[in-house]
Formats: C-alpha cells, structure tokens, sequence
C-alpha cells in the first residue's frame, strides 16, 4: 500500500520533509499576510478577498473528490492520475482560508465553527500537503459553509477516520485534538468528556486483537461501516470479528473444523485423516473471509453495467461506499497478521499451536528430453556437430495448485490476502468488460480496446480465477448461459433478435439470464438458499462476464449466427443486433456486413456467393481455360444466394444444391482470420495448456521420451474435449490398436456403429489414405464423445439452410414427438443442458477428490470415470434434485431418446453423429464447440505465458482494423477499378498486403495465404473475360452482351475491364512479387490425399486414374494459373486463337483472290 502521507524528495529524511513542508505552508501564510496588509484599508476589497477565499475551498468538491479516488485506487494498485496543479491549488486554497480566519478576515457562521477552525489551523495548518488536503477539504468547506452542531461535526469525522485513517492516523488524530479542545474552550454543546468519546481516533477505538470479547467489532462500528452490507447476518459477524480478533479467528477456524470433518465423514463414509481435515479446513476458511470480500460487490452484481466498477465502489459516503469497507476490512487483515506475529511464543501456543495451515502453490518440475541430433557440416564439409543425442531441459508447469503446511498462521493470512486481490482484480475485470460490450468502439476499434484492458488480467490470475470461492457455482453460470443462448438462437434458426440480449423491461438482466438464475438455484438448492442469493448474483455476474470477457463464447456464437432479415425474402431490416450493434461480431464474422447493410456486392449481384475456384470443389473441372462462362458463374450464385436469403434446403451440399464439397466466399468468411477466444485459437498455446497432464515413457538405455499416449488420453480424457484435441498434435501421437480398441470400446461400439470391433469400423471408413483414415476415426471419436456429455449439442447448432431438405435437426426431432409445441421443446432441451451442467460439475468434484486422495499427485490416468455421460437414470436424479416436476422429467426423457434415435439410429433418414464426425473432419465449424464441457481449473494457461488473453484480443484487434475492414473496402472497390480506364491494380494488390501482412503476423505464411487465395480467386472470377468473347471466330455473336461479372454487376458492357489471359497472368505475378503468393508449396512433405477418379480411353474403354496431392488449404501462383487458363500453355493458345484465325483468313483470302485473279485472266 503506497504512503500518502507526504512528499519527500529522494535523499531527503521524513524531519526534512515535514521542515520543508512547514516551510513551504509558512510561504503560503506570509504571502496571505501580504495580501492583506495590501486591503486593510479598503473594506469592499477586504470582502471581496474573503469571498475568494471561501469560494475556492468551497467549489474545490469535485476536484477534492477526484483527488480522494485516485489515493484509494491507487492504494489497491490501480493507477489513477489527478492533476498535480489542482493538488497542489487545492493545499494552497486550504492554508490560506485557515490562515484568514486567524487572521478575522473570514467570519464564520458561528462560535463554534470558528473555534473548530482555528484550532485545526493551530492543530494541521502546516501539515496540510498534497496528499491530505483533499480529505480535510469536506470538513472545512462545510464550517465555512453553515453551523455545524457537534453531531454534524462526528459525522464528518467519522468520514475523515475512514477514508484517511488508513493513510495517515496522524493526522486524524489531530483533527480529533481540534474537536475535542474545541469543546473544552466552552465553544462546543457537548462537554470534553463527550467530546473525546465522539470524536475517538482509531488507535483508542482499536479493539485488543488478542484479547477476548463478546464482540471485537462494536456496535457503533458495525453499523457505520458493516450494516448497510451484512445486515445481521449472524455468520457473516463471525467472519467479520475474526478479522479483528485474534480470539474470535481461533474460534471461527475450530467451528469451521467441525464443520469440515462432519461434511467429510457424511460424504466418503470415514474420517478423514489429520491432514486432510487441517487443509480442507484451510481452504475453508479462506473461502469464508473472500466471500465477505466479494458480498461487498452485491450492488454491483445487481445494477445494469453501465458505470466501471470502479466508479461504483467509490460511490456513497461514510456507511455505504464499498471502497471504504474494503479498506477498513483489508487494514484489519493486516493488522491481525501483524498482532498475531508479535504475540510471545506462549501466546501463539495457547491461540494456535494446535492448528495446522495450509496454502496453495503453483507446481512445477524440470522436465528433461533426450532428443536425436543429426549431423552438421560447414561449407567446406567439415564436421561441426555429430549425430548423436542431446538433454534438453525445461520446467514442465503442472495445473492443478498443490498444498503444503506453512509455518504460521501469518503465512496463511498472507495467503488470504493474496487471494483477496485476486478476487477483487477478477470481478473489476469482469463487471467492466461488460461494460465494454455495452459502448461502441473506441479510437482503435473494440477489439483493440478491450485487448488493452485485457492486460490487467494476465494467464496466473485467470487460472487462479479458477481456484477461487464458488468457482464451480459461477462456472455452471457460465456453462448454463452459452448453452442457453445457443439454444434460443437454434429455436429461431439462428438469427439474432433485436431484443435478445437486452434487459427485460422490468429487470436489469436479460429473458435468458433470467432462466440461468433460476436454474442455477435448482441445481444448488443447498448452497443457493433465500439468504445466499448474494452468492448467486456473485455466480450469474462471474459467469456472465467469463462468457464475454475471458472465454469470448457470447461474441463467437453471436457471430456465428446471422443478422436479423426478413423471414419473406431475405432482405435487410437494418434492425439494431447484439449488444453494441454488431461492433463485435462482424470481425469474426465478415458476412454480417454483407448480408446486414446488403452493400453492393449482395444487392445488386451475387458476389460473396460466388464459388471458391481452386478450392476443392467440383465446378473446376466444370468449366476452366478455354471452356470459361461468367454465366455459369452467375447463376449458381444467383441459386445460391437465393436459397440462402429464402433459407431453403438448395443451399446445403448434395442434392439440390450445389455440388458436395463445393467452397463459396461465404462460406470462407465465419472467423476467416481464425481468431476470437483461445480455446478457438489453439495451436502451440493449447500444446503448452496441456504439457502438465502428458506422459511419457523413458527407454532404459538411451533414456530417451517418447509420448506415452494411452496414459496421456486417460489424464485429459475427463478435462474435456477441448484438452484431447491439442492431444492428436503433440508429436508422438500415435493410434495404436490398443488405443483404437479404447476408444472403439469406450465411445462407438454400441450405438449402432457399423463392424464389431475396432479394426473393422476403422478399415470401413471412407479415406483418401491410412493418416486420413486415422483422422476420420479420431473425428468420430470426439463426435461420439460430445454427444455423450452434451447430447442437446447437435441439436443446438445445425440451421435449416445447411441440413436436408431445409430442416435442421431441432425441427425433426420436435416433429418426432407428437403434439411438442416450440415452447415445449425450449424448456426440455434447458432441462437437458442442466443435466449436462451438473454432470460436469460432478465429474470434476470426483478428480478433485481423487487428487486430494493421492496426496496431490497430479496424475489423473489412473482416475477411472465411466459415468461421465447423460443417461436416463442422470436426467431423473438431478431434475428430480432439482424439483422439476414428474411429467415434464418424463416428457425430458422422451426427448433424450428421440435426440439419441436421431444421432445414432438413423430412424430419422441417417446417422446424424457421421455427419457430425465429418463437419468436424472438414473443420466446418469457425469456433470451438466444446468450451462449455471443458474444466479450465484443470488446465494451465500461464504455462503458454503471461498475455494469452491480451494477445488473442490483441490480434482480433488487429483484424478489425487491417483485415476485416479491408476486406469490406476490397469486395466494393472492385466496381469502381472495373470501370477505370487506368486498368491498374496496385490499390488491389496492397490491400491484400495488408491483409496478408497482419495474418502473416498472427498465424504465419499458410494462414495468410489461404486468405490471398481466396481473395485472389474472387477477383480473378470478377474480371476474367469469356472464353467465348475471346475467339475471334466466336466473338462476333458475343458483341452487344455482358462477357463477364464486372460487366453483370456494372449492368453495362460498355467500357468495362474484363480480363485477357495476360491479364489474369499479370495480377497472379504481382501478387509473386510482393510476396502475397508462394511459387511453391510451404510444405511439400506429408502424405498426399489420394483421389481416384473414372476415365475412359478413348472413350471406349474405362480405367481408374489414382493421383495423390497434398492439401494445403491455399493455392501457389502456379496452381492459380493452372486453375484460370493463365499458364504459358494457355497464353500460347489464347495467342493461337486470336491471331492463327485472322492468319487463316488472310491465307483464304489471298487465296480466293488469287484464284478469281486467275480465273478472270483464263477468259
């Protein structure tokens, strides 16, 4: 806690500053004493300064205030600058109007305000300084304001105690001498003896930390710092008093210990052992004394965020601002830890020499690998370094805090008080994200706003968020909420409301945070009682603000959904969306700015639905090179934009639609620059998350590691599916028969999977190769595996124009069960995904306890979960403990098993989890989708560094502002280039730079690439003239009509620029030369994927054609060209069809002329 009590010069002793200080006030005085002197004679002029005087102290309220704010922020390490001239204006302002009333030259309102003054003037007057003056200036602005009566003057100094007294007793202290010899003088109406009682500093009103009392907190002092907070709670008092109390913390730690040994024995049916007991007892009592802390904040929790948290803690006065009890509570735990520290060995003895304490710590351990090195020459072809192996060393961090005893219970107050921070850091980072949310973007945009509050809350505090009271509470909030929101979205087929995520009209949160509150007191009926709704506010503001703020669930599944257009035909409402109007969204999500505001590209033509050539799909072979149709092009945009405004079934892949496989520009849109939270980010930060939880075995001769993968899945199998992902990255992971008969076993077998055994369902997958057979497996896996613990996910996230026949799943199953209104089946899918909370939080409760059992070892792959699922027999005991009535956990049920008939059965037309199994193959989901199933406490963030989640807003941020917005201004300004006679393409060719540049940056060259490739493919598709309208023998019928989609969407052929082949060929080498696009594959090693394609010789006889290309997602400007008809090949062609036709011509025609020249010269 920063020292407000003075300004000391570096060098300069604390005598030395009060000297200058004095000094300095003494300054102040002569140069008042000369002004006066200068008006004695003038009485108007006298006046005139006298009201100078007053005024300035008197309107110095808010400046004083703003100055009194940042002491206190500053005090909790929160930086909080006020301006130093008004700090020191506001000193001046004080000695001077002190000094006047000495001086007679202020009168004031009475005897007793002026004998109040002048002693404080005889008492502080050349103490004030800097720091102090603000709080003196409440009390002396009200004495020259009006009389004050002595009860007046106690509440002020009451005010004065609590907001100062904690920097500077001293002075308080002083103040109090002024009152109470005030009244001494006679010039008071209360008595000396009154006096001193009133106007009490703290060190006499201090109670005796080590001496017994009924109560160690008063009265007087409950009920002016501790009323307006705890009531009278009888619980909360306890709390309270042990924090002041060396006495009442013993008893409150040795009944919080029968209580903890008395849950224990109910539960595991045995006692627990000494350790055991002493450390969940710690934990215990920790929990108890943050809570305290954190019901501070229930006015917070309870009003809409519209002011920063800390604006709001500041709020009030003497008995309700929040900031002031804090203070006053973290001073108590402090001075406890201080007291008890001095206690004589005896007295630690008697208090505590019986207890036992313990305090969490982050884990570590070095981790050594030996690693094959290969041999390195120099250019000369000497040997530099020999083959052979190496040690490398490094901290492997573990995610799950251990415990161990500590030494005293000062140590564990320290622990306390650490924890404390933590929790006040979390909730002000929380509640003002909320806020964020709330407001438009700021200079920078919103994400790299955000990203910049995002540095006060670094990977420890995130992960130590996890360990904090309730944490399982508030995580259910969370889960409740995503899983809630998803499902309103699916209810209305994913479109966003306009109302949707606004507070109801009656109540400050919105319909589905209202339902989360409900529920989340159903599922913790015993810790969520009447008297603990506090706690739930707690849990519904924490979980909510994780959603946003850490996680970023909200804004992915906001994004993902569409914008709000009308059900008739398709077209814009320009309705408001989301909770900041889209701000936020439309960075992960580009196609909210297309289909939302219907700019050019989307009203007046199909461009964003334009096909991705090059990508994959089947309309290359179609029509490429000589055979190239703009209005081929053009019409399966036109169906396809169609179908997607009118929602119909034409737009999902197959039958109906376009071709299987087939990529369009929108669908390369949703979270195109892959970021948003960091569990859809991934890469090597998730590698880092997980390191802790991986095991390997060691090779007795070589000692060298090798990836022990079967133990490792054991381990993070019950973390979530979100931690066996990065698993199938690590290097080392293999699928070995034994694994693959685990997970055939654990996950497929039985629910109607084809083949009996592991080795026959994995041979009969359709793949391109053996890895991709292996991946296609491990797919099916994790589908099964999240239809097992979250059985309402399928059906949550499919939409009608990308399922069969127009239908998404959610329909079909309500339509499977008859007469199941809208209604109906909103409230059982919510009862569903309770079910599937509470599963979570029992799972983790069981590793949690495995580990306390094991001593803390982490090692979680001998922990055997086989009930980590819903059934049937879960869904009636926890509806049941949550008393949902009989007939709707029955009517639940019968929506579990036509959810369960649709996934596996295929009565409903197909095995829906196959489906799913390749979605997830084909990676068609832009975010993750198992953030909700997965336990974060278990995980170990600050393992992959200190700013993940500074970096991962970061970088959205920077898409916002260099990729999203380029790529809105790159789509509309292709009309305007199309039509200029310059025909230039630099302003193309640097906005891709951009664009490429800040992904580069991000994810590295592939990544970028994808995005110049898809750009690059849009654009040449734009231009690129008809094959037909190149020919010279063909062209003639093609004038007076469009030839290619600059001119469809100019709606004129005239002065149009649309691309040659040399053209398509100059744009793909200026994309070469900046660097924008590889000549060459990034990686040419790997296994290819295999393709086996029908042929006929010479169309008679058929035969298999096998090829084998490795896909990398991008394309080089040689398969661009390739694709286009723009290589040398095809130059040469175009060449040959404009000129050798005119050549031919001219050969005719001299030839037709020399024979009629001869056959006139025969006659």
């Amino acid at each position: 806690m920063p020292d407000n009590r003075e300004v000391r010069q570096p060098g300069q002793s604390t005598n030395q500053a009060q000297s200058a200080q004095q000094e300095s006030a003494r300054q102040i005085q002569e140069q008042l004493e000369q002004e006066l002197h200068a008006v004695a004679d003038n009485e108007l002029q006298k006046r005139r300064l006298a009201k100078n005087l007053t005024d300035a102290v008197k309107d110095a309220d808010v400046s004083a205030g703003e100055q009194r704010r940042s002491t206190h922020l500053r005090s909790q390490g929160t930086p909080h600058e006020v301006s130093e001239n008004e700090r020191q204006q506001l000193r001046k302002d004080l000695v001077r109007v002190l000094k006047a009333v000495e001086q007679g030259v202020i009168e004031a309102p009475s005897e007793a305000n002026k004998a109040v003054l002048l002693h404080l003037n005889e008492f502080i007057g050349r103490q004030l300084n800097e720091n102090n003056s603000a709080f003196i200036q409440p009390l002396v602005a009200k004495l020259l304001e009006s009389n004050q009566t002595a009860e007046d003057l106690q509440v002020q100094f009451e005010t004065l105690k609590a907001e100062f007294g904690v920097f500077s007793p001293d002075l308080v202290r002083k103040v109090s001498e002024a009152m109470v010899q005030s009244a001494d003088d006679g010039k008071l109406a209360v008595d000396g003896e009154r006096a001193r009682e009133m106007f009490a500093d703290d060190a006499e009103n201090q109670p005796d930390m080590r001496q017994d009392s009924s109560e160690a907190v008063s009265r007087e002092m409950w009920q002016t710092y501790y009323q307006s907070f705890f009531g009278d709670d009888p619980e909360d008092r306890k709390v309270i008093n042990a924090l002041y109390s060396a006495d009442k913390l013993k008893d409150f730690v040795s009944e919080r210990k029968e209580r903890v040994g008395h849950d224990f024995q109910q539960t595991n049916n045995r006692h627990p052992s000494d350790e055991e007991l002493w450390r969940l007892t710690s934990e215990d009592v920790e929990r108890e004394i943050v809570l305290r802390f954190s019901k501070l904040y229930l006015r917070v929790d309870k009003q809409r965020p519209n002011e920063p948290f800390e604006q709001i803690a500041s709020q009030g006065g003497l008995y309700d601002s929040i900031q002031i009890v804090q203070i006053q509570m973290l001073r108590a735990l402090e001075q406890l830890g201080e007291k008890i520290s001095r206690m004589s060995g005896d007295e630690y003895q008697t208090s505590f020499g019986e207890m036992k304490f313990f305090r969490r710590f982050s884990k570590q351990e070095l981790d050594e690998k030996v690693v094959h090195v290969k041999e390195i020459k120099d250019k000369n072809g000497n040997v530099i370094e020999k083959a052979g192996t190496k040690t490398v060393r490094q901290y492997k961090i573990q995610p799950v805090a251990g415990a161990k005893q500590v030494e005293s219970i000062q140590e564990f107050l320290d622990d306390v008080h650490t924890m404390v921070e933590h929790e006040v850091a979390t909730r002000a980072y929380l509640h003002n994200v909320k806020l964020a949310f709330m407001r438009p973007a700021g200079e920078g945009g919103f994400w790299g706003g955000l990203a910049r509050y995002a540095e006060q809350m670094p990977s420890t505090d995130i992960d130590s968020m996890m360990h904090l009271p309730d944490s399982h509470l508030f995580m259910s909030a969370y889960r409740l909420y995503v899983k809630y929101l998803e499902e309103e979205f699916a209810v209305i087929d994913w479109k966003h409301q306009p109302n949707m995520f606004s507070p109801d009209f009656f109540n400050n949160r919105t319909a589905i945070e209202q339902r989360v509150r409900v529920d989340l007191k159903r599922l913790f009926p015993d810790e969520l009682k009447n008297e603990m709704n506090w706690r739930l506010d707690r849990a519904m503001s924490m979980g909510i603000g994780l959603a946003k703020g850490v996680l970023l669930t909200e804004a992915e599944i906001a994004a993902w959904a569409e914008p709000h257009l009308n059900m008739e035909n398709g077209k814009a409402t320009f309705t408001s969306m989301y909770t900041n109007d889209g701000v936020a969204t439309a960075t992960l999500n580009p196609q909210h700015h297309f289909l939302r505001w219907q700019t050019e590209g989307a009203k007046k033509g199909p461009l964003i639905f334009l096909p991705l050539i090059g990508m994959g799909g089947k309309i290359d072979k179609s029509f490429m090179r000589g055979h190239w149709d703009h209005r081929v092009m053009w019409e399966m945009a036109q169906k396809f934009r169609d179908s997607y405004m009118s929602g119909k079934g034409a737009f999902k892949d197959g039958k109906g639609g376009r071709p299987e496989g087939e990529k369009l520009f929108i669908d390369f849109m949703p979270n195109f620059a892959k970021v948003g939270g960091y569990f859809t980010r991934g890469g090597w930060r998730a590698d880092h998350e997980i390191a802790g939880s991986l095991h390997y075995k060691v090779d007795a001769q070589t000692h060298a590691k090798t990836l022990d993968v079967m133990r490792s899945w054991k381990a993070l199998e019950n973390i979530g599916y979100e931690a066996l992902v990065p698993l199938t990255r690590v290097g080392g992971f293999k699928l070995s028969t034994e694994l693959r008969q685990y997970l055939f076993d654990k996950y497929i077998s039985g629910n109607g999977a084809s083949g009996t055994n592991a080795e026959s369902y994995f041979k009969g997958l359709n793949a391109k190769s053996e890895k991709d057979r292996e991946d296609f497996f491990m797919q099916h896996v994790f589908a099964n595996l999240l239809i097992q613990r979250m059985p309402t996910k399928l059906i949550r996230i499919e939409r009608d124009r990308q399922s069969d026949n127009g239908i998404r799943a959610w329909e079909k199953v309500r339509a499977s069960i008859p007469g199941c209104t809208a209604d109906q089946m909103n409230s059982r899918m919510q009862n569903l995904m309770m079910v599937e909370s509470k599963v979570r939080i029992d799972t983790s409760r069981k590793m949690n306890e495995y580990l306390q059992r094991h001593g803390g070892e982490q090692d979680l792959s001998q922990l055997s979960i086989n009930d980590y699922r819903v059934d049937e027999e879960r869904i009636s005991q926890v509806l049941t403990a949550a008393q949902v009535d009989a007939a709707e956990i029955n009517a639940t049920i019968v929506l579990f098993q036509k959810i369960h008939d649709y996934t596996y059965s295929g009565a409903m037309g197909k095995r829906y989890v196959d489906e799913f199994a390749t979605k997830l193959k084909n990676k068609e989901f832009p975010f993750s989708i198992g953030v909700e199933e997965v336990d974060p406490s278990f995980l170990a963030l600050r393992a992959a560094g200190q700013r993940v989640l500074a970096r991962a807003l970061g970088d959205t941020g920077q898409v916002e502002s260099n990729v999203y917005g380029t790529m809105t201004k790159y789509i509309e300004s292709l009309q305007p280039i199309s039509l200029d006679p310059k025909h230039d393409t630099s302003e193309l060719v640097k906005m891709l730079h951009t664009m490429h540049h800040t992904i580069e940056g991000i994810h590295g060259h592939e990544q970028a690439a994808k995005i110049v490739t898809a750009m690059a493919s849009i654009t040449i598709a734009y231009f690129k003239k008809d094959s037909i309208a190149k020919n010279t023998f063909t062209k003639l019928g093609t004038i007076g009509r469009v030839n290619s989609l600059a001119a469809e969407f100019s709606g004129t052929f005239k002065g149009v620029w649309e691309w040659e082949t040399a053209d398509v060929d100059n744009f793909i080498f200026e994309l070469e030369r900046a660097k924008l696009l590889p000549k060459a594959a990034f990686d040419l090693g790997g296994e290819g994927d295999v393709e086996i394609e029908n042929k006929k010789f010479l169309g008679l006889f058929p035969y298999k054609k096998t090829t084998s290309q490795k896909s990398h997602g991008y394309l080089t400007g040689p398969d661009l060209r390739r694709h286009f008809g723009a290589t040398k090949k095809d130059q040469g062609l175009e060449i040959l069809n404009k000129y050798v036709p005119i050549f031919l011509a001219a050969m005719l025609y001299t030839f037709i002329s020399k024979a009629a020249k001869e056959a006139t010269e025969k006659k």
